[in-house]
């Protein structure tokens, strides 16, 4: 009986030239490893950029809602506002539509504002500064009750010791009522007059002749009385440079309207 030989003359079967599972694991094995291990590392980094993009939005919504309250002063109660934002390269935050609204703002110089909007079209944060960079343009209204101005002027005219001091603000104009003792006598007052700008960030009371009982004032007192009881607003202390461009009137209550530039802080 002949034996049968394989291809090579050997009395082996051809399967026995193939390789074996376990040494196709073993140049399989690590180049799986290999693919594997990739895999994962590109997830991680994924994982971090994504991590990184949600941190960078979370410090630069507290920059943003930090430095608009920062703008506001001292307040009673604030709120703040973003409406959108993207972030571009560098993790550079792109804010939209930010508004800040204030209550019960004290002024250094004692004036009170009943409510302040504060609307910035763009602003900028980068997660390593502790603030945004300046906003080229902030629009500013603010409402004045016309309590706040009565009080402010009192405080303005204390050297005159006035007293039953009233000022009144309607849609056309201003009113002026108080009694002086100048000279010896006591004379009261009553004046009517416009409201409007003056200068950048003031807004004054421009009286008609008074209207005095008792015996009349010389020209120089009326002159030392309206320097006296003006400006009626003065937003010159406020933290930011404010350019007024419209007052609006109602009755009890004053509104200004203006833009300003926020004054660059070191941080």
């Amino acid at each position: 009986m002949g034996t049968h030989l394989g291809p090579s003359g050997c009395g082996l079967g051809a399967k026995a030239f193939e390789p074996s599972a376990a040494g196709r694991g073993d140049r399989e094995g690590p180049a799986l490893r290999r693919e594997g291990g990739a895999m994962r590392r590109g997830w991680r980094w994924a994982a971090l950029v994504v991590l990184l993009y949600l941190y960078a939005g979370f410090l630069g919504e507290r920059q943003v809602r930090a430095y608009l309250r920062t703008l506001l002063g001292p307040a009673e109660s604030a709120e703040v506002e973003t409406r959108g934002q993207g972030y571009l390269l560098w993790w550079r935050g792109e804010w939209r539509e930010v508004r800040a609204r204030g209550h019960g703002i004290r002024l250094p110089n004692g004036l009170t504002i009943a409510r302040l909007t504060l609307e910035i079209p763009r602003l900028r944060t980068w997660p390593w500064r502790r603030l945004p960079q300046p906003p080229q343009e902030v629009l500013l209204e603010a409402d004045f009750r016309e309590e706040a101005l009565q009080a402010f002027l009192e405080e303005r005219a204390k050297p005159l010791r006035p007293s039953r001091m009233r000022f009144q603000v309607s849609t056309q104009g201003a009113l002026l009522e108080t009694r002086l003792k100048m000279g010896g006598e006591e004379h009261s007052l009553r004046w009517r007059g416009l409201l409007g700008l003056s200068g950048r960030a003031e807004v004054v009371f421009m009286p008609s002749v008074p209207d005095v009982q008792a015996s009349p004032l010389p020209p120089q007192a009326v002159e030392v009385i309206s320097r006296a009881f003006n400006p009626v607003v003065d937003l010159s202390v406020y933290p930011l440079e404010v350019r007024l461009e419209n007052l609006k009137q109602r009755e009890g209550e004053l509104t200004v309207v203006g833009r300003a530039e926020a004054k660059e802080e070191k941080g």
